[in-house]
This record gives C-alpha cells, structure tokens and sequence, in this order.
C-alpha cells in the first residue's frame, strides 16, 4: 500500500537526477513511498533518435539502481495524449517526449524549431512527441497542462491518497533561479498551474548552482552520485558518449543542492520567497 508520492517533474532525463537526486534517492529508499517522475521533452537536442532513447533508457537505469527494476515501456492515455509510461510499482516514470526547445528556447531544426515556451505563448499551435506518435500532438497550453494534470490525478486515485503530496521541480522564478533552460521554466510554470497551493511545492535550483558553493556530502552525495553515474554509463554505452562528457556534468552541479519550499495552502497565491535551504538530513540507508 502507498502511503505517499513523491512527484518528481523535469524537462529532461537528468534534470531531478542532477539537481534533486539526493531527494530522489531518499524517496526511492522509504518504506511505502512511491516516486512519479514526469519528464516533459525527449531531451533530444535536435539530434537522430538515438540520443534521446539513450537517455530515456539511461533514467530507467538510474531509477532501478534506487529500486531494482526494469519495465518496459507502454503507451497509457493522460489527458487525451499518449504518454510513455515505465512503472515498476514503487516507481514510475512518465515520458512525453516532447522536442527539446533548446536552451533559449528556439528549438531546433530537426523538430521544426518547436518549444514549450512557444507553445507556452501561443506562437505555435502543434506540438508533437518525436517519436511520431499521431496520439501525442498537443495543440495548445491548456493540453500540455491538462495531460500533467491527468497523471497527476491518476497517480493520487490510484494510490488513493488526497493533497498535499511532495511535487518536486525547477523554481520557475528566474531571481531565485537565474540563466536556465527555457524548458525547464516551462515545464515548472505549468507543473504551478496543474498543482496550485493544494501540494507542498520544492523549487530546485539548476544551472546555476554551477556557480554556488559546494553543500552536499556523504551519504546525500553518494546517493546522487549513484543516480546520476548509473543513468550516465547506460548513455555512454549505448551512444558512445564518452563518459567524460558526463564528469564534465557532474564537476559542475553533482556536489550542490540548493532548492526552496512552499507548503500547502488554502489560497492560490505564492508564499512569501523562503530562503534557500542548505543539503538535506539523511533518511535513507
């Protein structure tokens, strides 16, 4: 039976890896907690379709290092959309495979320079998974929102379990969270529309942690540590990456965490801004 879930919404495959693996790991590791973890876009860098199938299938890797497991991938229906969907029972990873908008949020060529932020704005009105899937072509905001809505829904009927949860994302506040990938704003700004002040809300902070002091150590940093490097080799392997690509990665980000919260409320309205907190307590063996 599952007492709680921790949710857990990235645009790319390594984004709650990197800058909330810590989290993920300790969650992984409690008894009846089960982890969602929704990634937007295919994280595929306007590249051939073996990049983002590395990546995807490197997550999977990484979330049965916490909690061994290999599902396979099945198309499930959220909000009118086919959804990607990997579900190992005390975990669960959803994949809309979106395209990439790149870090401006331009896109790219291969996937028609389509973005969130684009679609987010209205100067686009389709957007397809890349892999083709006639089922996954979201046509406007309120169909992105409302397919991160369905799963969300789904997983606490499922579980029968009501608000608040933990919904773990990007801070979608640019003074707090300064010079990031414009999907990960984008993907924050609608997981806030989807869940409201019903849930407990952690704002992680992302690439700017690259410029922030180290703050994590032992046993948080292995743990994240072993996230991340599983996902890592199972990329390298299976695109001929070499692995110092992804050291390259991990000497930037993998020994800082820096995050705020919001606890559930009976309004709509932000919290005052919280201080940034510092590495978290162990809770996991």
């Amino acid at each position: 039976m599952v007492s709680s879930i921790g949710f857990y919404f990235g645009a790319h495959q390594d984004d709650a890896l990197l800058f909330r693996g810590e989290f993920l790991r300790s969650d992984a590791s409690t008894p009846d907690a089960r982890v969602v973890h929704v990634v937007t876009t295919a994280g595929d860098a306007g590249l051939e379709a073996y990049w983002w199938r590395a990546r995807e299938k490197g997550l999977i890797d990484a979330h049965g290092r916490a909690h061994a497991a290999d599902p396979s991938g099945v198309k499930r229906r959220f909000g009118g959309k086919n959804v990607t969907v990997y579900d190992a029972g005390k975990w669960a990873v959803y994949c809309l495979r979106l395209p990439d908008g790149n870090i401006g949020g331009g896109g790219f060529p291969r996937t028609g320079h389509a973005s969130l932020v684009k679609l987010r704005d209205g100067r686009i009105n389709r957007m397809q998974a890349v892999d083709g899937d006639a089922a996954s072509v979201y046509t406007s905001w309120s169909d992105f929102r409302n397919t991160l809505r369905a799963i969300v829904d789904q997983e606490m009927s499922a579980a029968r379990l009501r608000p608040p949860q933990w919904v773990n994302t990007a801070d979608h506040l640019g003074t707090n969270n300064p010079n990031d990938h414009t999907d990960h704003y984008a993907t924050s700004q609608a997981v806030r529309d989807v869940v409201g002040s019903a849930y407990h809300r952690v704002h992680w902070v992302s690439y700017d942690i690259e410029h922030r002091p180290a703050n994590l150590a032992d046993p948080q940093l292995t743990w994240k540590r072993d996230l991340f490097y599983a996902y890592a080799h199972a990329v390298s392997r299976d695109t001929g990456t070499g692995i110092g690509y992804f050291d390259a990665e991990w000497n930037r980000w993998g020994n800082k965490s820096y995050w705020r919260e919001q606890r559930a409320t009976r309004t709509t309205e932000d919290q005052p801004e919280q201080p940034e907190q510092q590495a978290p307590e162990p809770t996991a063996t």
